[in-house]
């Protein structure tokens, strides 16, 4: 039996840990393309790879003539959600909305099963509505962060490098 339950998490009221590592998102916003009739839509979660927690993300675009509602994926490393913008469009009658479906906000609804005691229990996280130029700017602040990591990953993979030949050298 699932039985959906608030995640309760402990954040910025206690002084017993460390504020800086709280976070309050367990879904990040990895790319977002958005093209014509479609918009793509990237996710990560928080717990990648953990054996016993699995993320599912519940996404809704919300546009003036209606909702589109993908369905719901588990996060292995990314979830990818296509919002078919045709779907709003074709319930409008106005010729100007056929060009311009007027989709601005995302809500997130993620969740998390848990197996506690080999029973999986489901919980439901923080939802979160931005508009996509939020989304969008979020998405291109993880890409920097990545690129920067990576960049920092592959100077200490040369400098290991380097140094195990410096090392060599010595014998």
């Amino acid at each position: 039996m699932i039985r959906f339950q608030e995640l309760i998490v402990q954040t910025k009221n206690s002084s017993r840990y460390d504020q800086s590592i709280v976070s309050e998102r367990i879904v990040t916003i990895d790319t977002v393309t958005i093209e014509r009739m479609h918009m793509y839509v990237a996710f990560k979660s928080v717990f990648p790879n953990v054996e016993k927690i699995a993320t599912v993300i519940v996404p809704e675009l919300l546009c003036e003539h209606g909702t589109i509602k993908p369905l719901a994926q588990q996060v292995l490393q990314v979830a990818r959600f296509d919002f078919d913008l045709s779907t709003v469009i074709l319930k409008s009658k106005s010729t100007n909305f056929r060009s311009d479906p007027k989709c601005s906000t995302l809500c997130i609804f993620p969740f998390l099963r848990v197996v506690i005691l080999n029973v999986t229990e489901t919980f439901k996280a923080r939802e979160r509505c931005a508009s996509l130029d939020e989304i969008q700017r979020e998405a291109q602040a993880v890409s920097r962060a990545m690129n920067c990591v990576h960049s920092i990953a592959s100077m200490c993979a040369f400098f290991s490098l380097v140094l195990l030949y410096v090392s060599h050298l010595s014998l």
